[in-house]
């Protein structure tokens, strides 16, 4: 049998803190680190692909 608060926040979803998040900066540090790593794990073809489709969008933004 798990202690009541750990019980709680896990099965309501509401985490260990009630609800509230702590700390803002980490969750977007995190975000932005999920981000990067999703993006570093593709494959070669996959980065230079997005390389060219945001040099062309970036390019079209910019002659308006």
């Amino acid at each position: 049998m798990g202690e009541y608060g750990r019980v709680v926040g896990e099965s309501s979803g509401l985490g260990g803190r009630g609800g509230g998040s702590g700390d803002i900066t980490s969750q977007v540090m995190n975000a932005i680190g999920d981000a990067v790593d999703a993006v570093v794990s593709q494959p070669p073809e996959i980065l230079v692909g997005m390389a060219v489709v945001g040099l062309v969008l970036l390019l079209i933004f910019f002659r308006r």
